[in-house]
């Protein structure tokens, strides 16, 4: 009798060993050299919701945006798992203060701020498993109002928040990809666009045979992304092509610039 009770004690260790998650959740109050980085606005974000691909779109972007805020940490442990619902954000409006819980978060590239893969969004609580003890850059995202400047970003755990001024209203989020790397001439298309007051994140990831300009749009921005071919065809004498958005994306705004699309350049 003791052998089997012996037996069943092992066995019950051995399973619960098993199932024992690979990575230790902490709060976010825990992380360490914790900075805001950087941010943009969207209107629409794609990522996993309950298990499959999903979007969360704002249906009245003069109302209310949702925000992109990017961090930087340091892991604490080798393997991790941070949770969305550990960051709550304090933001104020005509005056008054509110409050918006982070209902999403993903792993953003250090060099672009991309967020590689999906955001994992609501459904089981998102979170985002960090393995390695280094630098990681993290995008969280929060459900805000318009015409806000100055956040503070509170941490479960922490009693210390960390302030950011959000600096001039940048209503949409661009994306502009190139399949040149001359980056002396996209950073002058880069001003041309964020002089229209959109934040914008670039990658020479562009497929090699496309060709010319074309601007895509999510519905709500199609007066932004006229503007922003304006600017382009006085500024560089181009002809740009116009789109409404066909793929899930996370910015209101994506810009294809291929190869000798720019004159006085190899773009």
């Amino acid at each position: 009798m003791k052998r089997k009770i012996g037996l069943v004690f092992a066995l019950l260790a051995f399973c619960l060993a098993i199932l024992a998650p690979e990575a230790e959740s902490f709060v976010a109050g825990e992380l360490q050299d914790v900075q805001i980085i950087g941010h943009h606005f969207s209107t629409r974000v794609v990522g996993m919701i309950g298990g499959q691909q999903g979007a969360k779109s704002i249906k009245d972007p003069s109302i209310s945006r949702i925000l992109v805020l990017f961090i930087r940490i340091t892991t604490p442990s080798e393997k991790i798992s941070v949770f969305a619902h550990d960051f709550i954000l304090q933001y104020y409006r005509n005056e008054a203060d509110d409050r918006a819980r982070c209902f999403g978060l993903g792993i953003a590239e250090k060099e672009t701020n991309q967020v590689l893969g999906n955001y994992g969004l609501e459904g089981a609580e998102p979170a985002v498993r960090l393995i390695g003890r280094k630098v990681f850059h993290l995008a969280l995202l929060f459900l805000v109002e318009n015409n806000i400047s100055m956040i503070n970003l509170y941490r479960v755990g922490s009693v210390n928040p960390l302030a950011y001024n959000l600096g001039p209203s940048r209503p949409y989020s661009i994306f502009l990809t190139t399949n040149d790397p001359d980056v002396g001439k996209l950073q002058q298309v880069v001003q041309c666009v964020e002089a229209a007051g959109c934040k914008v994140t670039t990658s020479t990831g562009l497929n090699k045979d496309t060709q010319g300009i074309t601007i895509h749009y999510s519905e709500k921005a199609e007066g932004a992304a006229r503007e922003i071919s304006q600017r382009l065809m006085t500024q560089f004498s181009v002809v740009t092509t116009i789109k409404e958005i066909r793929l899930m994306s996370e910015f209101d705004i994506v810009i294809w610039v291929g190869r000798g699309s720019i004159k006085g350049s190899s773009l």
